[in-house]
């Protein structure tokens, strides 16, 4: 099921399925500004990633003795959320854990996620609750965006596309083996200017994943007009990723990143993840604007 909401500016959809996004057009002429996904290219559109970002070594992780196994990206892009909030310009989605994710990730947890539409611009947050006696410790998790975003190909040739960064960026990428397994070391990855330049082979050896980067805001430009605009809300790592020569890109704020090729399974080892002890609660947000679209 589809919710919807929409302002003078901007309108979108949202499914139950995995609160993901589904639509993200132009109130004044209706263009689409979401990948609207592909079946013979990938299908997805903007899953959030939870508990974790990014693929387990083997798919596999232990704790307390116990393994448990994930598949990639985790648990909720495949659950249904329950709308339990819906105004003029917000809505607010909920999933709480239950037997079956139980048998995957061993904390219960409640995930709320709320869009709200502000002029141009669709507020996004995340607000991860850890409830309930379950596991010994403290509940580790990560969470992350998987935003695609379409690219009028049809108008402009892929090369003449671009990423930008708010601040000056040295990036070092952490390279992904056939299994999604992140290399120890980086590698710096050379900029045009503080831009990423797209084109049909930038992807070919899979996503790119740069850790702790500097810049809050990232963003999409077509020739000399800025397309789209994402802030990160401070999420340290950055996913940029599409299947190769594809008429989209993601840009992928993370808190968590893959195994490396040496984890040790235990996910008490597994670097980057955010704890919480029982009641308390993490909250996120971030956003995509519009620059292109009158406010």
């Amino acid at each position: 099921m589809n919710y919807t909401l929409q302002n003078q500016s901007i309108g979108i959809a949202v499914s139950t399925l995995g609160a993901e996004l589904q639509r993200l057009t132009s109130s004044t002429d209706g263009e689409e500004f979401l990948w609207q996904g592909d079946q013979n290219i990938w299908n997805g559109r903007a899953p959030i990633l939870f508990p974790i970002v990014g693929s387990l070594k083997d798919s596999q992780m232990s704790h307390n003795g116990q393994s448990y196994s994930l598949a990639r990206h985790g648990l909720v892009r495949k659950l249904h959320f329950t709308c339990v909030k819906q105004h003029d310009s917000h809505l607010l989605f909920s999933l709480n854990s239950n037997a079956e994710t139980l048998l995957a990730y061993p904390w219960n947890f409640t995930l709320e996620v709320g869009f709200t539409l502000s002029g141009n611009c669709l507020e996004v947050s995340y607000t991860v609750i850890h409830t309930g006696t379950d596991a010994p410790g403290d509940m580790l998790f990560s969470i992350g965006s998987h935003p695609a975003f379409r690219l009028p190909v049809e108008e402009t040739p892929l090369n003449q596309f671009d990423i930008r960064f708010s601040h000056t960026e040295q990036l070092q990428q952490y390279l992904l083996n056939e299994d999604g397994m992140l290399s120890i070391q980086g590698q710096p990855h050379p900029l045009a200017d503080n831009r990423i330049i797209l084109h049909k082979n930038l992807f070919d050896h899979d996503a790119l994943v740069f850790k702790d980067i500097r810049s809050d805001t990232i963003s999409l430009w077509q020739q000399d007009r800025e397309r789209i605009r994402v802030n990160t809300g401070g999420a340290p790592h950055l996913g940029i990723w599409a299947k190769p020569g594809a008429p989209y890109v993601c840009i992928e704020p993370w808190y968590g990143f893959s195994d490396a090729t040496d984890a040790t399974g235990v996910f008490a080892q597994k670097p980057a993840m955010l704890s919480l002890a029982e009641g308390q609660s993490f909250r996120t947000d971030w956003n995509i604007e519009l620059p292109s679209v009158q406010r």
